[in-house]
């Protein structure tokens, strides 16, 4: 090993290049030295990606844990079943099905939520072309004879549409490329089909998140080149779209009505059209008629009989619910059904009961049921320290009650219906027994005071028992964009994560930072844009808590952020590289100024602001990572993961940061690029990459932090010291 190790340490690739590009931004020079490597079509930018990605493996694969770590993480009873994507039609329930010896997600159905389910499509056997598919979405036809499901390979996030006929017990033959959804006409004869444009070799990778448009597809139709196009940007001027928008169609189950819901990139708010679902039949064309619009701040929408719920955000930042008339809406003097309140309305849905509400308050989401023509939200009861996530695609508007998933930390999720009629819920057994004993960890809730005063709420995990004298190995986690709030543990699906830290003899904690939605839109808003430094100082002052409170100290300290935490984690380990000795950083956006360069930009624009206006270039330039690093300072070590297929943060921000942090860190510690050539931003990834990838991480950091003995030393040759 130590021999090996020393060859590796003069087989690291050189450093790349540098070809300065100057952009000038409202008379503000900006210089950017990797410019160049955003051009995925250059050979020069795959090779030097390439080299890095194979010098990466090396190093990791030399790691003493790390074959031992990836043995205990592919223990048989290592991971739990996992569900998603649950849907209700009549009797049958269709979802997404990962079983502890399935590697991909599988579509199963089963009949009156009882066992056995069957497995309806499994992309290892689906697709036998020696490439690994997975399911990105599905939805079943009303009289669950049918279900559209969209694949994609390699992470790519570009599936097509295939038709899966459940009687038969097979597909169909159907195949629509480059699409992004599909919703059933009520009686099953066809589909509202959304679809990516197709490029060619000289459109820009820009285009590709551009002019999304729907079709209409009947079921038979032997062209889907000749389906009828109902929406997109410049179709139909009673639907004004932008090229940015996307149209999502849907007939409400009870109702006679076509809906189209557009949504603008990122945006929560949408804009809502209906119009006779008998139009569809008629030469004349849609007489679309809107319900709402994107300054009526409307998140979602519900209707029962001849009312309309609209979920709100104008003059409520917290949101409320409205009722207006579904034939002669007017946003603007609805009546108040569900005032605002401390914690955050989620999510609406329609029951025949009653409307079902989802609130979240700080970290847990809470249900209630307001009855129809009463208007007093009356709770659902939950037990203590759970969260529940509403599930419309499950709950049926002709049948009482509302079916949701509970979730916690240290136990797996359950999927409930309530009962209305005796005042409980009961397990659907939708997911087996829980098997992992979860006992031996202990969950804390702890509030950080940031830069401003303001408290930041941290959920921290570890074994029972520990001390608190700062020796712990510990891994802080952010995110904090799109008001998404990730201390829910509903958005934590997979509990085995938890499991692969604490038992690795870390504490794992999560901060709710501002960006986030904690504690609804005004957290949003405080962390977004112009203020979106608060969340990396929220992330920043989390850190110190960890220490201050003695659960680790700065040497044995982590941090990672994935995707739009890529800002988090990389302007906090930048501005504070004593407080980290690594960085773990996912798919993350590090060069805030060439967002909109890429091929997820535009959309995101009203998320994190636009070099069109001044304020909105100030904004990008504070929250830009790769710009602020300085030649010198001694930076932690540095993991960038990546999935080389990622449509939605282009793997050249990982490329350009790690060619900027290794030019510049004076610490001689590692900077590594790892990519996978299988996947994207990591929708689809398979358990054996997520197990690969787990060990990698935990081996990386396990190695800098000097837990891995004297193997581990003997190491370091492969990447520096």
């Amino acid at each position: 090993m130590p021999g090996c190790a020393r060859a590796w340490a003069t087989d690291a690739p050189p450093p790349a290049k540098k070809i300065p590009v100057v952009d000038t931004y409202h008379g503000v020079e900006i210089v950017d030295p990797y410019r160049w490597l955003e051009d995925l079509r250059d050979p020069d930018t795959r090779d030097w990606i390439k080299a890095q990605a194979e010098y990466t493996d090396r190093v990791l694969q030399a790691l003493p844990e790390r074959d031992a770590i990836l043995a205990r993480l592919q223990a048989p009873d290592a991971p739990e079943t996992v569900i998603r994507r649950v849907q209700r039609r009549g009797e049958r329930w269709f979802y997404l099905r990962r079983a502890p010896d399935e590697n991909d997600f599988v579509l199963v159905m089963r009949e009156r939520a009882g066992p056995p389910e069957r497995v309806l499509v499994d992309p290892a056997t689906a697709f036998a072309d020696g490439r690994r598919w997975s399911i990105n979405h599905f939805d079943a036809s009303p009289d669950g004879r049918h279900v559209a499901y969209l694949v994609s390979e390699g992470g790519r996030e570009d599936p097509d549409t295939r038709v899966f006929d459940v009687q038969a017990g097979r597909d169909t033959g159907l195949r629509i490329e480059r699409t992004w959804d599909a919703r059933w006409l009520p009686d099953g004869s066809g589909f509202f089909s959304m679809r990516l444009p197709r490029l060619s070799e000289s459109d820009s990778a820009l285009d590709g998140r551009r002019n999304l448009r729907t079709y209409l597809h009947r079921l038979g139709a032997p062209d889907p080149e000749r389906d009828r196009l109902l929406a997109g940007a410049g179709i139909d001027p009673r639907l004004p779209m932008d090229p940015i928008e996307s149209a999502t169609l849907t007939v409400p189950e009870g109702t006679e009505l076509l809906l189209a819901r557009i949504d603008r990139g990122v945006d929560r708010h949408s804009a809502f059209y209906v119009a006779p679902l008998a139009s569809l039949e008629e030469d004349a064309g849609i007489p679309w008629r809107r319900l709402a619009d994107f300054q009526d701040e409307v998140a979602d929408i519900a209707i029962h009989g001849q009312d309309l719920y609209l979920l709100s955000s104008r003059d409520a930042p917290r949101y409320r619910v409205l009722r207006t008339s579904l034939q002669a809406p007017d946003p603007a003097r609805a009546q108040v059904v569900v005032a605002e309140g401390r914690g955050a309305i989620q999510a609406i849905a329609a029951a025949r009961d009653a409307l079902y509400v989802q609130t979240l308050d700080g970290g847990l989401s809470q249900l209630s049921r307001v009855e129809y023509g009463r208007g007093t939200p009356q709770p659902v009861a939950l037990p203590e320290g759970t969260s529940a996530a509403l599930l419309p695609r499950a709950t049926a508007a002709d049948a009482a009650g509302a079916v949701y998933a509970l979730a916690a930390f240290t136990t797996p999720p359950a999927y409930l219906h309530y009962d209305p009629a005796v005042g409980r819920s009961t397990d659907l057994h939708l997911l087996p027994p829980p098997t992992a004993d979860r006992s031996r960890i202990q969950t804390r809730v702890l509030q950080a005071p940031s830069h401003d005063g303001v408290d930041v709420p941290m959920v921290v995990m570890h074994r029972k028992g520990i001390a608190l004298d700062g020796s712990h190995p510990a891994l802080l986690i952010g995110y904090g964009a799109y008001g998404i709030s990730i201390l829910d543990p509903a958005n934590w699906p997979e509990r085995s994560v938890i499991d692969r830290w604490v038992d690795n003899g870390f504490v794992l904690a999560i901060a709710g930072v501002r960006g986030g939605g904690e504690y609804g839109r005004p957290w949003h808003l405080a962390g977004k844009e112009a203020t979106k430094p608060n969340t990396w100082k929220d992330f920043i002052a989390a850190a110190e808590t960890l220490v201050r409170e003695g659960y680790t100290r700065p040497e044995r300290l982590a941090g990672n952020g994935a995707s739009a935490g890529g800002i988090l984690i990389g302007n906090a380990f930048v501005e504070r590289p004593d407080l980290f000795a690594v960085a773990l950083v996912d798919v993350g956006w590090t060069n805030a100024l060439r967002l909109e360069a890429s091929t997820n930009g535009a959309g995101n624009a009203p998320e994190f602001g636009t070099t069109a206006s001044r304020l909105g270039f100030e904004a990008l330039r504070a929250m830009d990572a790769f710009h602020k690093v300085k030649d010198g300072d001694r930076y932690p070590a540095v993991l960038l993961v990546h999935g080389y297929n990622d449509p939605r943060v282009d793997v050249w921000f990982s490329a350009k940061f790690a060619a900027r942090l290794q030019a510049a860190s004076g610490s001689g510690k590692p900077v590594l690029l790892r990519v996978d050539y299988d996947a994207g931003h990591g929708h689809g990834t398979g358990r054996a990459q997520n197990d690969a990838q787990d060990a990698d991480k935990i081996a990386f950091i396990r190695w800098r932090l000097g837990l891995s003995g004297d193997a581990a030393a003997r190491a370091s040759g492969a990447a520096g010291e």
